[in-house]
Order: C-alpha cells, then sequence, then structure tokens
C-alpha cells in the first residue's frame, strides 16, 4: 500500500461514506486538496483495491429514491493499518512534502484518533538523519569539495525540516 492509499482509509475512520462523499472532501482545496490531488476514477480504483485486501467493506445503499449506492466502511484491519501508517515517521526527505503533510491533515482533523507522537517521531527520525549526514561531512577529504557541497545542502534542509516540524508541534500543541 501506498500512502495515499491508506491515507483514503482515515476517511472512513469516524463513519462510513459513499465514494462520491470521500471524493468531495479529498478534494477540497481548502483541506486535504491542497496536500495532493486526486481523480475520482483513481479514488474509486483506490477503494476497489482497499476492499481486495480487506481494509474496507462495501455495501450497496439502496435507501431512497436514487439509485442504489456504493457505501465504504473500514476494517479492524484497516483501522489498524492506518494507524500504524501515521506514526510510522517518513525515511527520506522527499517523502516529508506530501506524505507528512496528509498525516498532518489527519492530526488535525481526527484529534481523537491521531497521536501527536506524529511529529515527535518525524523530529527524531530527523535527527538521525542529521547525525548521520554530520558524520559524513567530517569524514570528507578536504579536496572533496563537490561532496562537501552536496553534504552541506542536505543537511541544511535536515535541519530546515527539524525547524519545521518543531514548530508545527508548537502549533498544534497549543490550540
Amino acid at each position: 500500500m501506498n500512502s495515499i492509499d491508506l491515507a483514503i482509509l482515515g476517511f472512513l475512520i469516524e463513519k462510513e461514506k459513499h465514494g462520491y462523499e470521500i471524493y468531495k472532501i479529498v478534494s477540497d482545496e481548502s483541506g486535504f486538496g491542497a496536500i495532493y490531488s486526486i481523480k475520482i476514477g483513481r479514488l474509486y480504483s483506490i477503494l476497489n483495491k482497499l476492499e481486495e485486501s480487506n481494509l474496507v467493506h462495501s455495501r450497496l445503499d439502496t435507501t431512497g429514491v436514487r439509485p442504489p449506492k456504493k457505501v465504504y466502511r473500514i476494517t479492524k484491519e484497516g483501522e489498524h493499518q492506518f494507524k500504524n501508517w501515521l506514526v510510522t515517521p517518513e525515511k527520506h526527505g522527499r517523502d516529508l512534502r506530501i506524505n507528512l503533510l496528509m498525516k498532518l491533515f489527519f492530526l488535525e482533523e481526527l484529534p481523537k484518533i491521531c497521536d501527536k507522537d506524529v511529529l515527535a517521531n518525524q523530529i527524531n527520525e530527523c535527527q538521525e538523519w542529521l547525525e548521520r549526514i554530520s558524520k559524513e561531512i567530517k569524514n570528507l577529504r578536504n579536496d572533496e569539495n563537490t561532496q562537501f557541497i552536496v553534504k552541506e545542502f542536505r543537511k541544511s534542509q535536515i535541519e530546515g525540516y527539524i525547524n519545521w516540524l518543531k514548530w508545527c508541534k508548537r502549533r498544534i500543541n497549543h490550540d
């Protein structure tokens, strides 16, 4: 499962929903849609994949005069996978840009379900990255100028991630 598949599970944590209802939430550009864009066909493909994996179940809702709608609900295994995804830190800086922002969305939307350790776990992971790259920089020879420049760039990125994560943690803990 990739991160968007697991994120879709989060929209079913509090109550069951039909596909278009999920799509409206996912595509809302003042919320999740500001982080990730998804077409409705891809959403239904993901829902089918989640159902095949027994992470969601569906049923046909035949109430009312409208045609039947497929309604999805998360399974216990789906809930477990979603919560595990939330607290697992991203292993690469490139994944912070989307995956961590998706996790922060749920941290705000589902405060009773989402553990604020999401940020602490990611800060710890980034601290490990920083320690590793700092050691690599110390071990460079004086004539390895290009590697030094690249590693210093990466080090400054990681320091920026850590500062931003700490800012997020302060902001969320004050709300």
